[in-house]
């Protein structure tokens, strides 16, 4: 097969095209090449990708990474990370993984820690596909036979027939969520938000930045204006990004005419790029009247974004590239930032979220705005 045009597409990114790379030392750099390189020839596309995840991953940037998923075959099941945990998604329902072959999920994570790349809570939920995925398993050296068993929580077991797998995409989306149903978020949303009252406090749950449109934003204010002094729930977990620009009306809306006395600000570690902007401007200007209620979300403030995707010619991968930095724990406008964010740069960090199990945090949040 060989895959010297994806190899050569790599290495322009990580040595010329990417700055997050400009912090990997270039010996470093120079050996990990040699490795792909070697692969040119070869014919185990898989075994090809993980090498490439590897190199990729050497930028520690959440938002530049190798996303193999349009290029791979996994078991027939989808597999989400809940509460730092996996979880093996049957007839609707999440089912705790306690270990893949004997072998525990926090072995198998440090066996990928050179393949994924970002903060510990963007790597973890970067992990599902790598559970389900056989190469990637036999890499952290489980699962070498001819099939794959799961065990659950509940005492069950569940095994897959490496001559049963399917291609990963439609099972794993490019931008992961964490939903049970790949398609539609927990709430039923393929995308944009949906804004409801709950409990005599406003409930924005906004899905995806990149497909919510401003016009859902201007109608959301205006519904909202109807009554100023409820309190709010803004939803952002399971939010890939998009553009914060969008959100800007509505953090606006909050910060000069809102009446109400708290804004809860739902998050998780599949809250990432631009949702997470979204929810650092939030707390930064409602300030004490705003809380951050959830998990870790999937970066930390200061990331290299921007970039583009790439698909790869021989394998089909998505290559995530970054192209300017951003500061929004310190406030720190780069020469990579683009005008239209640097206008909003503000100091907004360190991030403080309330730890709470997934099952609680939206009582948590409306617990919360009931104190105003």
């Amino acid at each position: 097969m060989g895959f010297s045009r994806d190899i050569e597409t790599i290495e322009s990114v990580v040595c010329k095209g990417d700055p997050a790379f400009e912090r990997v030392p270039k010996s470093t750099m120079d050996q990990a090449l040699v490795a792909l390189k070697s692969c040119a020839n070869d014919s185990d596309k898989d075994a090809f990708l993980l090498i490439a995840m590897k190199v990729v991953a050497l930028a520690g940037n959440g938002h530049s990474r190798l996303i193999p998923n349009a290029a791979i075959s996994v078991v027939p099941r989808r597999i989400v990370i809940r509460d730092g945990q996996p979880a093996l998604v049957e007839d609707g329902r999440a089912h705790r993984i306690l270990a893949v072959d004997g072998a525990l999920y926090e072995q198998l994570l440090a066996a990928w820690s050179g393949l994924l790349a970002g903060n510990v809570a963007r790597c973890q939920v970067l992990s599902g596909i790598m559970l389900a995925w056989p190469a990637a398993l036999q890499w952290a050296g489980v699962g070498r036979g001819e099939s794959i068993r799961y065990h659950l929580e509940t005492g069950a077991e569940r095994s897959f027939s490496l001559q049963d797998v399917v291609p990963a995409l439609p099972l794993y989306p490019v931008a992961e969520t964490g939903a049970v149903d790949p398609r539609l978020d927990d709430h039923g949303l393929s995308g944009g938000s949906i804004l409801e009252m709950r409990f005599a406090a406003w409930w924005w749950r906004i899905a995806d930045l990149k497909a919510l449109d401003v016009e859902q934003v201007t109608r959301g204010i205006s519904q909202m204006s109807e009554q100023p002094g409820a309190n709010v729930v803004i939803d952002l977990r399971g939010n890939p990004g998009g553009s914060f620009l969008k959100a800007i009306p509505l953090i606006d809306w909050l910060r000069t005419q809102w009446r109400g006395t708290r804004c809860a600000v739902l998050v998780n570690a599949y809250t990432f790029s631009a949702s997470i902007v979204t929810a650092a401007l939030l707390t930064h200007h409602l300030g004490s009247r705003a809380q951050l209620i959830g998990s870790d979300m999937g970066d930390d403030l200061a990331f290299f974004a921007e970039g583009g995707t790439i698909v790869l010619q021989d394998t089909g991968a998505h290559l995530r590239h970054s192209t300017a930095h951003h500061d929004w724990e310190n406030g720190q406008v780069a020469t990579s930032t683009p005008p239209e964010i640097a206008d909003h740069m503000v100091a907004a960090g360190p991030l403080h979220v309330m730890q709470t199990m997934r099952a609680k945090q939206e009582q948590a949040a409306l617990t919360f705005v009931r104190k105003g």
